[in-house]
This record gives structure tokens, C-alpha cells and sequence, in this order.
């Protein structure tokens, strides 16, 4: 009974992991990024994250009109991000980067934080770097899922 209980686990967690898609490298989001960009829908989200961990990073693509577009990211005051918050503020102030703190109210109020990237991906890039390696202190090796939502084929 208890080894089949453990069998069933087990390959429910393979296949909640394989619905995630392949996990990637550091160097290997920068691609996803550039999709987000150039295949993104307004509002179309691309969302990074570690294996079995609460931490993710979120970007966003506003159209604004044909000529302005806008890469943000767009990162929450939750419960699991209260610790990293002040930090990411404190880069935004630091790199003197062009941010702005907004209450949000879609699934109740929330405060983010949008640092704009405009269309500069290797910006974006370094954001992501930055965030992972030296805020969430994720080793250099983790491999990290991206799902980009809202963007055509």
C-alpha cells in the first residue's frame, strides 16, 4: 500500500515538473526575453522561476503604440517577496533606472515595483542576473523554467 502511495507521488511530481517545460541556464533566458519582445502581445507576461521555490521574476510588455514599446519588470510586495523588495527598489535607485512603485488592485491591493527596460534586452538581462544571483542568492548553476504567456507561434 505505502509503496504504491510513494510510485503515485512520484510520478505525479515527473509530471507536474515536466509540465514546466525544460529548465534552462542563466545565458539561455536572454531568448526568452527576445520572444517577449518580439512575439509578445500587449500585457504578455514572461515569468522566471527555480524548481520548487516561491521566488519568481515577472516581465511584462506594454505596446503603447507602434512606435513605443516597453519592457517592464514588474515585481510584487508580497508575503514571500517582502525580504527582497527593499532590495530591488534599492537597485532600481542604485542603477539609476527608470522604475515606479504602483498599488495594484487585480486580485487584491498589492504594491510593485516597475523598473522600465524599454526595449534594451540586455538590461533586462542584467536585471534578471542581478536578481537571481545576487538579491535571491540562487547558485550560478540553477536551472530556471520561463514560461512567456500572451505571445504568438
Amino acid at each position: 500500500m505505502i509503496i504504491s502511495i510513494l510510485v503515485i507521488a512520484f510520478i505525479f511530481i515527473l509530471l507536474w515538473i515536466g509540465s514546466k517545460g525544460p529548465a534552462r541556464s542563466f545565458n539561455q533566458l536572454k531568448s526568452y526575453l527576445i520572444d517577449l519582445d518580439e512575439r509578445g502581445y500587449n500585457y504578455s507576461t514572461l515569468v522566471i522561476n527555480r524548481i520548487f521555490s516561491k521566488k519568481f521574476i515577472q516581465f511584462r510588455k506594454l505596446i503603447i503604440n507602434k512606435d513605443e514599446i516597453n519592457i517592464q519588470l514588474a515585481f510584487p510586495n508580497a508575503n514571500w517577496s517582502k525580504n527582497y523588495y527593499p532590495q530591488i527598489i534599492e537597485l532600481a535607485i542604485n542603477d539609476n533606472l527608470d522604475y515606479k512603485i504602483v498599488e495594484e488592485n487585480h486580485y487584491g491591493e498589492m504594491e510593485f515595483i516597475y523598473i522600465n527596460c524599454n526595449r534594451d534586452i540586455d538590461l533586462a538581462h542584467s536585471l534578471i542576473e542581478k536578481i537571481l544571483f545576487e538579491i535571491f542568492k540562487e547558485p550560478r548553476n540553477s536551472k530556471f523554467y520561463a514560461l512567456l504567456d500572451n505571445a504568438s507561434n
